[in-house]
């Protein structure tokens, strides 16, 4: 399934993108194994931890920092990264949090890139974390999940899609737009946030 037309659509700074579905590259097979490595480390975590870590949010993106520091990719790469099949079937609530730890390992390694694409569309269930620390303009197709901006810093996120409860935690400044249904904001938020063109 090429991507090229929709995501051209959606996000115009976007060229090319030739990735199929059924074909992975060797870049996303090494992006997908250190996610199952990393989706494991917190599964093991959450089994062990005792009492609530008021830190989390930066344990989990920096544990997926970790994994994925020596893996050469693009910005491209990371919105293909969730449009493998593996993805299709099965819920990753956690997947958020991963895609902000590629996202913002990429930031720090290639400043000058300013905007993401990531294609929510075809997850099942309902994501976590999704823009955390975010810095720079990331456009969602499709819906945001729970904690969407939780961190963020600058920039915009806008999502083409609905977003779940506690938007923006713990947000210091951006701009987040949504266009579809919208959970409650999080009392914690200092950034904007506009709902279907108006500010919430």
């Amino acid at each position: 399934m090429k991507l090229t037309q929709l995501i051209e659509k959606e996000y115009t700074h976007v060229n090319e993108i030739e990735i199929q579905t059924s074909k992975t590259s060797s870049v996303q097979a090494d992006i997908f194994a250190a996610y199952e490595e990393w989706n494991k480390d917190m599964i093991l975590d959450s089994i062990h931890r005792k009492g609530i870590n008021p830190k989390y949010e930066f344990f989990i993106v920096d544990s997926g920092i970790e994994k994925v520091k020596k893996i050469e990719y693009t910005k491209e790469d990371i919105t293909a990264f969730l449009i493998q099949e593996s993805f299709f079937e099965v819920e990753n609530f956690r997947i958020g949090y991963f895609v902000s730890a590629l996202i913002k390992h990429h930031q720090e390694k290639f400043p000058d890139i300013d905007n993401y694409v990531i294609i929510t569309e075809y997850l099942k269930g309902t994501t976590f974390g999704f823009g955390s620390f975010n810095k720079k303009n990331l456009h969602i197709i499709g819906d945001g999940g729970a904690y969407l901006g939780i961190r963020m810093q600058s920039g915009t996120i806008h999502v083409t899609g609905s977003v779940s409860g506690n938007v923006g935690h713990k947000m210091t400044g951006g701009r987040i737009e949504i266009d579809g249904d919208m959970g409650f904001i999080s009392s914690e938020c200092e950034g904007e946030i506009y709902h279907q063109g108006k500010k919430s």
